[in-house]
């Protein structure tokens, strides 16, 4: 394997861990979300969503990044 495609590897891995980093962050936030729901607590959902949502966008961003450097990847080694 290439250098050039072995630090497009390390970015792609890169980019899942950040990924995973978000997905357990968004977990976290669903769980105290789930608490303010059976506790009734609105003002605390209001801003929970506000912090999903950002979540979610980062997540998209990420999501768009992994997939441009999977091509990448995929152009370097002749993968179709």
């Amino acid at each position: 394997m290439e250098k050039q495609t072995k630090r497009t590897v390390f970015e792609l891995k890169v980019v899942v861990e950040q990924e995973l980093g978000l997905l357990e962050s968004l977990l976290e936030q669903m769980q105290i979300e789930r608490e303010a729901l059976l506790e009734f607590k609105p003002d605390q959902l209001v801003e929970l969503n506000k912090r999903k949502e950002l979540l979610i966008l980062q997540l998209n961003y990420l999501e768009e990044n992994r997939l441009r450097v999977s091509a990448r990847i995929a152009k370097a080694l002749d993968i179709p």
